[in-house]
This record gives C-alpha cells, structure tokens and sequence, in this order.
C-alpha cells in the first residue's frame, strides 16, 4: 500500500490516504496480489479514473494498467507484456501446465492438478515436474508445509484464462475441473453417510469450497447434458455440507438450479437426494410450503423408479410437515410407513429418524404406553447396532409439553431446549422414554443413565441453530 501511495503521489502530489479511500486502495493491493509493477501502473491510473473508478476496471487490469515512460523496458511498460515475457520464457509443457491450471479457483491439491491436468500427452508425473518448475518461477504460489496447496495469483490467472481460451482448451479443462470435485465431493458424502460424523470430510470440502461452488457455477451454465448431469450429482454430494455450515440459502439456491437445470434427465437417486436436500434446507429456513412440495415430488418420483431409500426418507418429511401443521394422524400415517419400508431397507438411520417423529408425537399427545413401547424400540436398535449408529449429541431433552402446531406465517421452530417438540431431534426423548414411561423429569431405571447416553450417541443430531432437522442425519 505504501508503493501504491508513494507512486499516486508522483504523478498527482495532492493524493491523500484517507478514511475515504482507504478501504479501496487495500482492495485494489490484494487483487494485485502485491505484485510492485502491477502496483505501480495502477497507481499511475489515479489522476485519469480515481482510486474507485481504478477499483471498478480491476477486472480489465490488461487494458487498463499500460502506463509506463518511453525510457523503460517494454516488458516493465505493461502488466501484459510483463506477463508475457514471463510465459515466453517456459517451455512447451510448461506452458500447457500453466494455462489449465486456471481452471483452479482458489487453491488446489498436487492430485487435483493431476487429475485435471494430464492427457495423452502430459503423464502425472510429467504435472508434478512442470507445477514445480512453476513454482520455482514464482507464477505458481505453493503454501503450507506437510500436504502443500497451490494456487496462481489472480492477475497471473487472469492471464492464463486467455491462454487456456486461446488453446481451445476452456470447455475440456471445466469439464474436467467439475469431474474432478464430483468425485472428491461423492468421496466425502460417503464418508459422513457410513460413520454418522463427519469432521475430516467437512474440513476437506471447506478446503474446496471456491472450487466446488466454481465447477456448479460451470454446470449450471454449460448446455450440455452432462454438465447438468455432474451438476445433479454435486447438488446431492453436498446434501450434508450446506447445512452443517449454515449455509442454507446458498444451499437451497445451488440445489432448487441443478434440479431444474437437469429435470430433463431421467429420474434416478441423485435427484431424490438432491430433493431431500432442498427439502430439508427449506424447512430449516422456514419455508414450510416449499419443503412440503419438494418432499411430495420426491416421494412419487421415487416410487415410481422404485428406490426405497428415497420413499422413506420422503416419508419422513412428510411426517414432519404434517407435525408442524398439527396434522397429527397424517403424521403418524406417514413415520409408520416410512418407519416399515425403513426396515425392509435395513436402513438404521431412517429407522431411527422415523421413530423419533413417533416418540415426539406420543409425548405431545400424553401417550405414556406409546412413548414407552416406542422407547424400548429405539433401545433395542440402538444397543444392536451401536457401531453403525455412532452420531452422537449428549441428551438434554427430557419429556415434552402438548405438542403446539405451527402458526400460519410462523417463522423457523423454536430454539432448542424451548417446550416445542419440533426443536428436538434425533431420539433423545427416546432414551427417557424406555426409562420413565414419558413422565418428565424421571431418571432411568436403577438409577444409571448408560442406556439413554447410549441411545442419544447413536441417534441423536441437533439442526444447525437448533432448527428441526427431519432426520437429516437418515438421508438418503
């Protein structure tokens, strides 16, 4: 910043660094990337367009920032020729390297630019050599130590994006790109699907996050088939991602495109996951209406190809929407059948998300036979399938007042630990319900609380905010 000053001042003395500006000028250093020529032609620019007119251009910066005394080098004239005098300077394959790692947003991974990167005529190891001879020439910036990250600088990729465009090589490299994280994003969903928990996968897909989001920007976009394909899949991958980052607008916007960018295509499990998604994502932010009809899509579509997986979980949607309407006797209709063909999955989770919806209905209803019975259910599932079910949250909710239907017009349920039954999820209720019959307040038998912390580690999964979860944890 204080090279951008000091050279706005030589061709404009009155420049002034003010409260202002300020925030504009470090904006304008950062897309630079800090690089001093870049820095320099910039601030020659403040006399003719102003620091925000300056800002507003960053994006043409190869246009823009040509200024320059005769007496200098061409190549320091320029950021273009700076620019190109660097790239002439690598041979052949490095120039190829160079160019398709623009497809990159962010940072990326020594496999992720092997994958994306190699051809019949660039092997894996030929990219590891090339990306390092990069490197070495600091047009690629590598960080971290043990499992470093690369990355190019905008203005560099910027650059590279023409050469890519000029190669005729744009559309393969983002078909490639967007393959590349799909297979990474499915990697992870599994994960999280089989083990309940997902730290490492979650941690990996914020890691990828700007690439993710940039290869559904492309598939939402190209025309093609099977970028509305790839688009679908990614959609459904991250059915787990948006919600435990709280990005549920985000989410739902991505999800709600790639059904429609795809709804030509024929109906399969990608697209019942990816309308569980949305479904569940719309009740978390209230929009009620909206679920419900998600939620109904995918129950008929999924019964019409036959993926059970996809019925049940729909069904327990179902179940919920109508517990939220105060509709209790569709609800109940709709956990028992989801509950049932749950079972004839063998599919532990929307079992166990089928029984918590009839737990929080008998305990709204003052049931205690029911939520006792139903309590015994969730234990014995619980203790014989304790390794698959590890999901965990520690129990908290114990009993529940008369189950209050929402409002027409309520926002979002209630926080959870409030009265209301929908801010409970996962079969916490369940573990006091085989203890105590439903009566509030009432401890397990024999005094100990094995059983119940048991239950709730294999069942229990709050929503993000403490927002009903429709057994988010049991999709499909």
């Amino acid at each position: 910043m204080a090279l951008f000053v000091a050279r706005a001042r030589q061709v404009n003395p009155r420049f002034e660094l003010d409260e202002d500006n300020r925030a504009a000028v470090v904006d304008i250093c950062r897309r630079l990337d800090g690089i001093p020529l870049a820095i320099e032609l910039a601030a020659a620019r403040v006399p003719l367009l102003g620091v925000d007119g300056l800002r507003a251009r960053l994006d043409e910066r190869f246009q823009v920032l040509t200024a320059g005394a005769r007496a200098v080098m061409r190549r320091h004239q320029t950021l273009r020729a700076a620019l190109e005098w660097s790239h002439a300077l690598l041979d052949a394959p490095e120039q190829v390297v160079f160019r398709r790692l623009a497809v990159f947003a962010g940072g990326f991974t020594l496999e992720a630019a092997q994958d994306v990167v190699e051809d019949e005529g660039l092997d894996r190891w030929d990219v590891l050599e090339h990306l390092g001879a990069l490197v070495d020439k600091s047009l690629v910036a590598a960080e971290g130590d043990a499992l470093p990250r690369y990355r190019l600088l905008e203005t560099t990729r910027l650059y590279a994006l023409e050469r890519l465009a000029d190669a005729a090589e744009t559309q393969t490299l983002l078909r490639r790109h967007a393959q590349c994280y799909l297979a990474l994003a499915e990697i992870q969903d599994a994960d999280i699907s089989a083990h309940g928990r997902g730290a490492n996968a979650l941690a990996l897909l914020d890691l990828e996050r700007d690439n993710l989001l940039h290869a559904m920007a492309w598939c939402d976009r190209d025309a093609e088939t099977q970028a509305a394909a790839v688009g679908l899949r990614l959609a459904a991958a991250l059915r787990y991602y948006w919600p435990s980052r709280a990005l549920l607008a985000l989410g739902t916007r991505l999800t709600l495109a790639a059904l429609a960018h795809s709804s030509l295509l024929p109906a399969d499990e990608h697209r019942s996951k990816a309308l569980f998604a949305a479904a569940h994502m719309s009740a978390l932010m209230g929009q009620y209406d909206q679920a419900r009809e998600l939620s109904l899509e995918n129950l008929a579509m999924s019964r019409q190809i036959g993926y059970g997986t996809g019925v049940a979980s729909a069904l327990v949607q179902l179940g919920h929407r109508a517990t939220d309407d105060g509709r209790l006797e569709e609800a109940e209709v709709h956990f028992r059948e989801g509950m049932e063909q749950a079972k004839t999955l063998g599919h532990l989770r929307l079992q166990a998300a089928a029984l918590n919806g009839l737990i929080v209905l008998a305990t709204g209803g003052r049931r205690p036979d029911d939520v006792a019975a139903l309590g015994e259910q969730a234990l014995a599932l619980a203790k014989a399938h304790r390794p698959a079910l590890q999901l965990g949250h520690h129990p908290s909710q114990r009993g529940a007042g008369p189950y209050r239907p929402r409002q027409a017009g309520a926002g979002p349920p209630a926080a959870a630990g409030s009265r209301d039954p929908r801010s409970r999820h996962g079969l916490a209720v369940a573990g006091t319900a085989a203890g105590d019959g439903g009566r509030a307040g009432a401890g397990p038998p024999g005094g100990g609380g094995d059983d119940r912390e048991a239950l709730c580690r294999c069942f229990g999964e709050r929503a993000p905010a403490g927002r009903v979860a429709d057994g988010a944890t049991a999709a499909p």
